[in-house]
């Protein structure tokens, strides 16, 4: 945090700044009537457990406004991209984890902490390797099975190089349609912006429509077709710079409470 410290501090700056803005990676509190706000909790990125970032910046005399990174692209992709004038965002990344932030009608929500969608229970498929599951906690866990370094212990490889053929790419699709059914079934969003590492393998998403439509089974008539699901999957406007932008949005949140 020293250098981010300086940098703050540096010349380049023409004006004082007013506020600042954090959307950091996860878990982290995000309650600013507690104890914990600011301060991120148990992760395995050495050092950073119990790491207070909020007071870290209080040399700072400005207001501090912490949330996650993916809450965070979600508000700036709601405010300024692929989710602009829609009542419900949700905003994925598939990465070296996997998250998700949710906007509704301009408000970050999150309730006691923020969300923890990769974490949700999805049922390992059948064709699947034994115990593929990675996650540390759980035995079947969206994160355990799909994100990249959980794709990578399986196969060696990532989906880029595998290409839509190999058994990994379609497991990845399947297990992205059940984690999309979910956030339908549950919020019933306007539109679904997946992002991250492990989406950048060619025709990804559209595989992760199919899978989608094909496990909702017909249950919402409205989405069942190409258009509806094209228009309610897709990638994120403001990639890669959603989180940066969206610090810069929690900043202004600050600034008018």
């Amino acid at each position: 945090m020293a250098a981010v410290g300086e940098c703050l501090t540096g010349q380049w700056r023409e004006e004082p700044f007013q506020a600042i803005g954090i959307a950091s990676f996860g878990p982290i509190g995000v309650n600013a009537a507690a104890p914990d706000y600011g301060v991120i909790g148990v992760t395995p990125k050495a050092g950073w457990s119990q790491f207070n970032l909020r007071s870290s910046l209080k040399t700072f005399d400005v207001p501090i406004t912490v949330d996650s990174d993916v809450n965070g692209a979600a508000l700036a992709e709601a405010t300024h991209g692929a989710g602009r004038g829609k009542d419900t965002v949700i905003y994925v990344t598939v990465g070296t984890g996997i998250g998700a932030g949710i906007v509704s009608n301009g408000r970050v929500s999150n309730g006691f902490s923020h969300p923890e969608a990769g974490h949700m229970v999805i049922p390992q498929h059948s064709d699947d390797l034994e115990n593929a599951c990675s996650c540390p906690f759980h035995d079947s866990c969206l994160e355990g099975l799909a994100s990249g370094p959980s794709i990578m212990k399986r196969w060696q490889s990532d989906l880029s190089v595998l290409g839509p053929n190999h058994l990994g790419f379609q497991l990845e699709a399947h297990y992205l349609g059940a984690m999309c059914h979910n956030l339908i079934m549950t919020y019933m969003p306007d539109v679904i912006l997946i992002g991250g590492g492990v989406l950048q393998a060619p025709g990804l998403i559209e595989a992760v429509r199919r899978e989608t439509c094909k496990s909702l089974g017909g249950y919402l008539p409205a989405l069942n077709s190409d258009e509806a699901m094209q228009a309610l999957i897709q990638e994120p406007a403001l990639a890669p710079i959603s989180g940066l932008v969206g610090a810069y949005d929690l900043a202004l949140m600050g600034l008018s409470q």
